[in-house]
């Protein structure tokens, strides 16, 4: 027989109970989407340089069991794909907001725990309150950057020929 566990939060949740659930739980996803856009974008980036610098090689270079000229067509395409991609999702973007804020949040928890910066000229009684709002405003302000570069920033468009075009207006 499973015993169906209640959790009640109340209007006045602790310190403890805050860094735990909500510090250092938005600390770790921020961390974790860093370093996926970041290998994402270090690898996709590598792929370009690499094999852009190989494809006037290939180009030039003459070999009669294999087709330069269609492997260079080949890198190309990749090359190609690989920035337009880059360009679409923006991984150097998203990883370094995410760093950011990561970086953001652990030095504020810092300021807190500390009673240091803004947190010693602060009566005791209104710190955790306000340390509470600081926090909040800046995750409200990562997802409206985060809402913003995602929506706004890139704008995908069809043009008369069938091609896809990405500006940045």
């Amino acid at each position: 027989m499973e015993e169906k566990v209640e959790r009640k939060f109340s209007s006045h949740r602790d310190v403890q109970a805050y860094f735990d659930e909500r510090i250092k739980n938005k600390i770790n996803i921020y961390e974790k989407l860093a370093k996926k856009h970041k290998s994402y974008y270090l690898s996709s980036s590598s792929i370009s340089i690499i094999f852009s610098t190989l494809i006037p090689i290939l180009i030039n270079l003459k070999y009669d069991k294999v087709d330069t000229t269609l492997v260079a067509t080949i890198l190309s395409l990749i090359v190609a794909i690989t920035v337009g991609l880059q360009e679409l999702f923006q991984p150097k973007e998203h990883w370094r907001n995410y760093d950011k804020i990561s970086a953001t949040l652990r030095r504020e928890e810092m300021l807190f725990s500390t009673n240091s910066g803004i947190y010693s000229e602060v009566d005791s009684n209104d710190k955790f309150n306000l340390f509470v709002s600081r926090i909040e405003d800046f995750i409200s302000r990562e997802r409206e950057e985060t809402i913003t570069m995602r929506t706004d920033e890139n704008n995908i468009n069809l043009n008369d020929k069938g091609q896809i075009t990405i500006s940045n207006e």
